[in-house]
């Protein structure tokens, strides 16, 4: 009887710890999620990072995500967005769509163009903490802790954000792609032909230039049509 009684307590214990075992399995398993799949085309991002607020299946919205990824196939060299305010074209061109970038191709450089250094340092914040909250899990990609200013910021790899506005200080400051969004600064500036060719000057001698890929996104409508430049047009 007592070896029976021993046999049966072996047993028992071997059943129970494959039963503790098998939960403590499943309990890791469960607890322990898939890296999410990297989003390679920016129209593949949007739906995952958006707040429900934000309608990214719009059909313009869709329209610009689905050219800005031409543009990074090199299908598109460059164009312009003209359309009218509170459309969602400066969150997409200028907050979205850096961050996946950067994320992406984190040793790659952008140059972020606004009216006044306000304008483009606001967008430039919104980019790096939207690629500080999700470029870690979607990219692997981090932020340079040593440089995260609101007018230049880096990642892990090197690459980087430097925005500034127009007339602004971007020499030095090399880019693969170059973003400017809301040139003109009020209707003064519109209706001034001295100042719009001041910009126009500024942004052929320095932005473009600094720009060592040979296209940019501009939210800058027809006072910027640059001869030299073909644009693509949507709106």
């Amino acid at each position: 009887m007592s070896k029976i009684r021993l046999s049966e307590t072996a047993s028992g214990s071997t059943l129970q710890d494959s039963l503790i075992a098998g939960m403590a399995n499943r309990l890791q398993s469960s607890l322990v999620q898939a890296a999410p799949e990297t989003p390679d085309h920016f129209i593949d991002y949007l739906p995952l990072v958006s707040p429900p607020s934000y309608r990214h299946d719009l059909p313009h919205i869709v329209r610009i995500a689905e050219l800005l990824d031409r543009v990074i196939a090199g299908v598109v060299k460059r164009f312009a967005i003209l359309m009218p305010p509170r459309h969602g074209k400066s969150y997409l061109s200028s907050v979205y769509f850096p961050a996946w970038y950067l994320g992406r191709w984190p040793d790659k450089n952008i140059i972020q163009i606004g009216a006044d250094d306000d304008l483009a340092r606001t967008f430039s914040i919104q980019a790096r903490n939207m690629l500080d909250e999700h470029g870690p899990s979607y990219f692997g990609t981090h932020l340079d802790p040593k440089t995260k200013s609101a007018g230049f910021w880096k990642t892990s790899e090197g690459g980087g954000l430097k925005a500034a506005g127009v007339g602004g200080t971007i020499v030095g400051f090399g880019a693969d792609v170059l973003i400017v969004d809301d040139y003109i600064r009020n209707i003064e500036a519109a209706l001034s032909e001295t100042q719009r060719q001041k910009q126009y000057q500024w942004f052929l001698t320095t932005a473009v230039d600094q720009a060592v890929a040979n296209w940019s996104d501009c939210d800058c409508g027809n006072s910027l049509a640059p001869a030299r430049l073909d644009w693509l047009l949507t709106a």
